[in-house]
């Protein structure tokens, strides 16, 4: 599954990395990111297998301003 945030909506909320950390960081002062090791090309941008696929897409609905797309 891939997934994308978009950077110039996240509000650096943190939910998506308390949601999902094995996919989603977020260092401080700093917009979410996609985990290195699921990254394509860059932070905001990435791909996960399917046993962490129910995790980003719970992430990608808790956070308040839709800023992750799931591809769902």
């Amino acid at each position: 599954m891939r997934i994308h945030i978009d950077q110039d909506e996240c509000i650096e909320c943190g939910l998506c990395a308390s949601t999902c950390p094995d996919v989603f960081e977020q260092n401080e002062g700093l917009k979410a990111s996609i985990v290195k090791c699921y990254q394509l090309g860059g932070a905001s941008d990435g791909e996960v297998g399917e046993p962490l696929q129910k995790c980003a897409e719970e992430a990608a609905a808790s956070c308040p301003v839709e800023a992750i797309d799931t591809g769902e």
